[in-house]
């Protein structure tokens, strides 16, 4: 998933902190790419994908607003 204005190398840690299993994109560029794209593991049912979706977007706005990055609407909705 692409996150647009929020570094996932940031974002990764405080998500994992809150349970959410996340590698950012960084790890899979063998020139260090992928800086806003996040993986997220998707075995899981949906109901465990509607309970992550706040987790992320709160460890991203955060993100965003330790980097004086103003939060994007469609990750807020």
């Amino acid at each position: 998933m692409e996150i647009p204005g929020a570094g996932t190398e940031a974002t990764a840690q405080p998500a994992r902190r809150a349970g959410l299993l996340n590698v950012p994109g960084p790890v899979f560029s063998a020139v260090d790419g992928f800086r806003y794209h996040l993986r997220l593991p998707f075995a899981d049912h949906d109901s465990g994908l509607e309970k992550a979706l706040p987790v992320l977007v709160d460890c991203v706005e955060r993100s965003r607003a330790a980097h004086w990055e103003k939060p994007r609407s469609a990750l807020s909705a």
